[in-house]
């Protein structure tokens, strides 16, 4: 498995909608959407994690996406590019 982070989001976006966007590509482990401390609204960018590599890569054709209008980044997240395995 390996986190992709998503950046460029609309600011109204949520996790739901985070997870309904990538539903298609398989099953998502983890997904979220970063929030600001303060005001508690999301900062514009999350993460996302499926359960296989088949997944991950659906998710990463997604580049460039239209999200509510907005086309979308999603990459593998640099800050975390490990291979965890499941047991």
């Amino acid at each position: 498995m390996q986190k992709l982070r998503i950046t460029n989001l609309p600011r109204w976006i949520s996790e739901i909608h985070i997870k309904q966007f990538f539903n298609s590509c398989g099953k998502i482990v983890q997904a979220n959407v970063e929030l600001d401390h303060n005001t508690l609204r999301p900062l514009g960018h999350g993460f996302i994690t499926f359960a296989d590599d088949a997944s991950t890569e659906r998710a990463l054709e997604k580049n460039g996406a239209l999200l509510d209008g907005v086309a979308i980044n999603v990459q593998i997240d640099a800050d975390i590019a490990e291979t965890v395995d499941v047991v």
